[in-house]
């Protein structure tokens, strides 16, 4: 659908790998329980309302508003063919509402799956745009919200264990947020076309008429940023406990 180069910048840390006790807020579940996968769904449910706000000591942002400093999605193709994205000082709200459906877990194969529903995300920042959306040109710089209802979506990860200094700890690879599929989404640019009173709204109602086809343009990005942000926030604890405390045989 992309033909890109994304750029995702947002404040979190880069890999920093410490012998941490688990925070006290996230419980292990023991992969010798015939009900790990369950407690596992229990435990996942029950951190989200932790890490709201964030945990310096593990190096966890805050996750709602989520701060993504820039994302841009640079076109590879002839401009005709797609569209170049810029967002700027982008917030997320709404993520702290996530509800985990169900979760598969791996322990073999080093993999995750997780159904997932986001009730309600907006998105605030400051857009930059040039090309073409559902075959129209479109071009303008300024304010943005953009807003996702009642969303289902899959989730997957691998992961990979490292061994630092003679520790061994787990790190997530292949990370996606995929099968993003809203009931509604509702587009606001403001300043399109250099403020032009006539083709901004009108091409804001294009989008919101054709919601489901803009998004399938102009999502793929922000899903991807997201994916990136989740990926990022398991790795800040999973590189600051050692694997064996994350999935121990017992507890």
């Amino acid at each position: 659908m992309f033909s890109s180069s994304l750029i995702v910048a947002f404040l979190c840390i880069g890999a920093t790998y410490a012998a941490l006790p688990l925070p006290s807020y996230v419980k292990p579940c023991a992969r010798s329980d015939p009900g790990f996968e369950a407690c596992a769904l229990d435990r996942a449910r029950e951190t989200i309302k932790h890490i709201v706000n964030g945990d310096r000591k593990y190096k966890i942002p805050v996750i709602d508003p989520l701060e993504i400093t820039e994302i841009i999605v640079d076109n590879k193709g002839p401009e005709q063919a797609g569209i170049d994205i810029k967002i700027r000082n982008a917030k997320f709200y709404g993520l702290k509402d996530t509800i985990i459906e169900s979760i598969k877990l791996n322990y073999d194969e080093k993999s995750m799956h997780m159904d997932v529903r986001l009730p309600r995300i907006e998105l605030n920042g400051e857009y930059e745009v040039k090309g073409r959306v559902l075959l129209l040109p479109i071009t303008g710089k300024g304010p943005l919200n953009f807003t996702l209802e009642n969303a289902p979506a899959q989730f997957d990860t691998d992961w990979i264990v490292e061994n630092i200094d003679g520790s061994e700890f787990m790190s997530l690879t292949n990370s996606r947020l995929h099968h993003v599929e809203p009931t509604r989404v509702h587009y606001d640019l403001k300043n399109l076309f250099n403020g032009d009173k006539l083709l901004g709204p009108e091409m804001n109602a294009v989008l919101n008429e054709n919601w489901r086809e803009s998004f399938k343009e102009l999502a793929p990005p922000v899903i991807q940023a997201l994916s990136t942000v989740i990926a990022g926030t398991v790795n800040s604890i999973a590189h600051a406990v050692e694997y064996k405390n994350v999935f121990p045989l017992n507890v």
